[in-house]
């Protein structure tokens, strides 16, 4: 076969050799990277997923070599050649496929590789799991093969006798492998146990170490006592679920280590706005120096983004092992055998009925479920993936968000409610009773959430924003479907509802310009130099160093009137956060500069009195 198709057989040939010649440069240099790294906090994501690929090259040399032997010989059953060729390409390239997998952990276990320098993994653990998975990969090459090609072959005798004898041999491989893997005293629990004293891992100990290692030893007896086929159908499932599970801890450790890295950061350009704004403040000879960057590490992710992914492995885990096992367990297909109630689905414009079976309710709670963990923890991974990396402020960020969970929230409900077949032709009329409900028995309800809408999405305020609602003046900090929580000069908490901020007049005093002038105004006596009153205000306005230079500093001989002579200083501030303390400083410095330069306020109202004498008879 590969002589009459020689261009493709020289090609995949080239390919392979050169997979197995940078084998070795591609092990050195993970391990080389590895060894540069003294903490998995060090490095780049960009590192991680490099030597993810070098990871996975590596250990696709010998089963791209399995496949490509195996699609040859597929090829040769195709021109008529015997049916070993046949059996034994399919049994190739099943075996490829799984060994492909074993591989793949077998080079994340290497030192100073993958799960050692990137992933954290303990050094002792993972020079056993690599022990233990190159036992295991020799046991499934060396039995898998033959047990394969016989289980595709039409005499049912090889099956009966090699083909069984094969398959004893691994299963007991495999018992060994999990007796090295999982022993308690051992294996890659060792550690953990001993540090976890008490919990139900160790103290279930005696369950389920026990229970793992005699699983295969029973589909040993099963098949040796006539139960071939069965226990053949459960092991191949055991071991797609072992290698679902390795794939899922990759992945995970991959997202686990993006999820940092976007948070470490985030973290950093934070720490480094606060420097420079330090820094600027110390410049200025105001304030105190500039605190170093807080110590980044992993405990600092994000708890909804580690929340929404560990959420995603537990669910992605029940729904693998559902498809695995699906076949071998009749109770999971009777599930779809249960009706419940008539439904109906609308395709096309057409309403077509079904029945909603127990299936369909299981499938409908678990979307609510899922719906409800994504719409909770969806904030923290936007904040790592996405916001950080667009000209957003806070307030725009947190409004993205929220607009976010509202919208997932309905499309999971939706989907939901769908699976159990109510869709919104039946509760249509039911929607429109409760909205006129709501309008009349639930009004200043349903007027606060529609506010709270208007307000993400006008964003008439936002988070971070400092505003004054009536008599009440803070800062916004969260704003949510009913009310909007402010945080006031006192550090108390006020929860207002939304529909203050859309009905009342609202003074928002960042919304689109956080500039802000203040004017002080003086009252010095008659008779005062106001030239030089006026002079000593500029002097002091432009000296300080939280006051703008443009707009500049102005004075304005306002007034004479009977109480002295009026004149206001008048200067712009970057912010609202300088207004207590700049008000403080420059009255204190007109205070003391008024003193040395002799001009004097004017302390009190002039009145001129007439006293007339009055008769001693007075008329009533």
């Amino acid at each position: 076969s590969a002589l009459q198709r020689w261009p493709v057989a020289v090609f995949t040939i080239l390919v392979l050799a050169t997979l197995v010649g940078a084998r070795r440069r591609l092990r050195a240099w993970t391990r080389s990277v590895g060894s540069e790294l003294s903490t998995p906090s060090d490095g780049t994501f960009g590192q991680t997923m490099a030597v993810a690929g070098c990871t996975t090259l590596t250990a696709a040399v010998w089963p791209a070599v399995m496949w490509s032997l195996g699609t040859w010989l597929l090829t040769a059953h195709m021109d008529g050649r015997t049916d070993l060729a046949l059996s034994a390409g399919i049994a190739l390239q099943r075996l490829a496929s799984f060994v492909f997998v074993l591989m793949v952990a077998y080079e994340a276990c290497q030192p100073h590789g993958l799960g050692e320098a990137h992933f954290g993994w303990r050094p002792r653990n993972v020079r056993v799991a690599r022990h233990q998975i190159g036992w295991l990969t020799v046991v499934i090459a060396g039995f898998g093969l033959p047990v394969s090609m016989v289980n595709h072959q039409d005499n049912h005798a090889f099956e009966t006798s090699l083909g069984r004898l094969a398959f004893i041999g691994a299963v007991v491989g495999l018992a060994v492998y999990l007796h090295g893997l999982l022993n308690p005293r051992t294996g890659i629990l060792r550690d953990y146990l001993s540090s976890h004293r008490g919990s139900w891992a160790d103290r279930l100990r005696y369950i389920w170490y026990p229970a793992a290692v005699m699983i295969p030893l029973a589909l040993a007896v099963a098949s040796f006592i006539g139960f071939h086929y069965t226990a053949l159908q459960v092991c191949r499932e055991v071991l797609d679920t072992a290698a679902f599970l390795v794939v899922i801890v990759l992945l995970y450790g991959l997202a686990r280590r993006w999820i940092y890295f976007g948070r470490r950061k985030l973290a950093q350009e934070q720490a480094r706005a606060l420097r420079e704004a330090h820094e600027q403040r110390e410049g200025s000879g105001e304030g105190p120096p500039p605190p170093e960057a807080p110590p980044i590490d992993i405990s600092a992710i994000s708890g909804q983004a580690v929340q929404l992914l560990q959420g995603a492995v537990l669910f992605s885990l029940l729904i693998g092992l559902f498809v695995i096992w699906a076949n071998t367990f009749p109770a999971i297909s009777f599930l779809s055998r249960v009706e419940l109630w008539q439904g109906s689905v609308v395709a096309a414009g057409d309403t077509t009925p079904v029945m909603i079976t127990l299936e369909d309710l299981l499938w409908a709670i678990a979307l609510m479920v899922i719906t409800l963990i994504v719409a909770r923890n969806i904030p923290g991974l936007l904040e790592i993936a996405v916001l950080q990396h667009l000209p957003l402020e806070h307030g725009g960020q947190f409004a993205i968000s929220t607009i976010v969970r509202y919208v997932i929230t309905v499309v999971g409900v939706v989907i939901a409610f769908q699976e159990i077949g109510v869709t919104w032709a039946k509760v249509q009329w039911l929607a429109a009773a409760l909205t006129v409900g709501l309008g009349f028995g639930l009004n200043e309800i349903f007027a606060n959430f529609m506010s709270g809408l208007i307000i993400l999405f006008e964003r008439p305020i936002r988070v971070g924003d400092t505003v004054t609602v009536g008599e009440i003046s803070g800062t916004i900090t969260k704003i949510r479907i009913r009310a909007t929580t402010l945080v006031d000069w006192d550090r108390k908490e006020l929860v207002i509802p939304n529909k203050l901020f859309v009905t009342d007049t609202v003074v928002n005093w960042t919304l689109s310009d956080q500039i802000l002038r203040l004017v002080f105004p003086v009252v010095i006596e008659h008779g005062s130099d106001t030239e030089l009153a006026e002079k000593v205000l500029l002097e002091i306005g432009r000296e300080h160093p939280n006051v703008l230079n443009d707009p500049a500093p102005s004075t304005m001989f306002k007034k004479i009137g009977d109480n002295g002579l009026e004149i206001d200083l008048r200067l712009f501030i970057p912010h609202i956060d300088h207004f207590v303390k700049v008000k403080d400083d420059i009255h204190g410095a007109i205070h003391t500069a008024f003193q040395k330069q002799g001009i004097r306020f004017f302390a009190f109202s002039h009145r001129k009195i007439d006293v007339r004498s009055m008769s001693d008879t007075v008329k009533v």
